[in-house]
């Protein structure tokens, strides 16, 4: 495996620095502005916002990314552009894995605040939504990793334990299933990173601990979806969480709460087009993904346009 993207140690400061310039210059048009996640390891976790945009309006793209309105030496931190959340659908955060938001800025709007991405009054059936939805973008990772022969070495030490909530998740469901393996290895791998000299063989033995967690996450949603061992679990996801099917082995799962979750999931995706936004969204590389092709964007600027926009927020900073 060919790791790319290789962790450059950043002080803290500079996340702080890098948060700080950012809400500054975004927050006359968000009615709320959040963090979430966590910055434990700095040069390895990444910033994670939620916005909850103002209005649609035609130059939010370039408005709102951090490429356009941070200097260089403060997108490091970033991985990825902020999540957003239009002020119309905002109890669609209840559908992601999204926990103990942290307001920055603006009115504080969200409804619930869940301690964990799994909190407990979650439900059955969408307790199993998360578990398959968070399947699927873990799939993605592995298939495409696999299939190029290179992954981003980011990417991979930040997977590496988040995908031990899936399996959490379904093992609480299912009442069984062994013990991922390999936790104190990545624990000390993470934390030693910027410690320790840490080469090739360290991400090696980090891919190969993510393979196995997610090996394990997919054949253990086989046995309990029933499938065969090489059935693909993704096109069947789909449908049961579109509450189109049933599957009596997972239990009394009410098909009309599947069914509204994910209507509700659509009107956000159609909502996030109307808003000129073309990233952020809160459900990346998820089952529910397909639903982006079928909604009707609004045409955005000319690419001419949209350069002189991004040029111009690039000069005029916080204004």
């Amino acid at each position: 495996m060919f790791f790319t993207d290789r962790p450059m140690y950043l002080a803290p400061e500079v996340y702080d620095e890098a948060v700080d310039t950012y809400v500054g210059r975004i927050r006359h048009r968000a009615k709320a502005i959040y963090q979430v996640g966590s910055r434990i390891i700095p040069g390895i976790s990444d910033i994670d916002l939620l916005v909850v945009p103002d209005a649609a309006r035609r130059d939010n793209a370039q408005y709102y990314s951090f490429r356009v309105r941070l200097p260089k030496r403060l997108q490091r931190p970033f991985r990825h552009q902020p999540h957003f959340l239009p002020p119309e659908c905002l109890a669609v955060l209840n559908y992601t894995g999204h926990y103990q938001p942290r307001l920055l800025a603006g009115e504080d709007l969200l409804p619930t605040k869940h301690a964990g991405p799994y909190p407990p009054d979650l439900g059955l059936e969408l307790s199993w939504a998360r578990v398959l939805e968070d399947y699927c973008s873990y799939e993605h990772i592995y298939r495409t990793a696999r299939a190029s022969g290179e992954i981003s070495t980011r990417v991979l030490l930040s997977k590496v334990k988040s995908i031990m909530l899936p399996l959490k998740g379904l093992q609480l469901l299912t009442g069984d299933g062994s013990p991922p393996s390999g936790l104190t290895s990545v624990h000390e791998l993470r934390e030693n990173w910027f410690k320790e000299d840490r080469g090739d063989d360290a991400l090696e033995e980090a891919w190969c601990i993510f393979c196995s967690r997610f090996e394990q996450l997919r054949d253990e949603l086989r046995i309990a979806l029933g499938l065969r061992d090489n059935s693909s679990i993704t096109p069947y996801a789909a449908g049961l969480l579109a509450g189109t099917h049933s599957n009596p082995r997972l239990g009394s799962i009410d098909g009309r709460i599947l069914n509204q979750r994910s209507k509700e999931v659509r009107h956000y995706f159609e909502t996030l087009s109307q808003y000129h936004l073309g990233y952020g969204s809160l459900f990346t590389r998820t089952i529910d993904r397909p639903f982006v092709s079928t909604v009707p964007r609004q045409h955005a600027p000319p690419l001419l346009i949209r350069i002189a926009i991004s040029l111009a927020y690039r000069v005029l900073g916080r204004y």
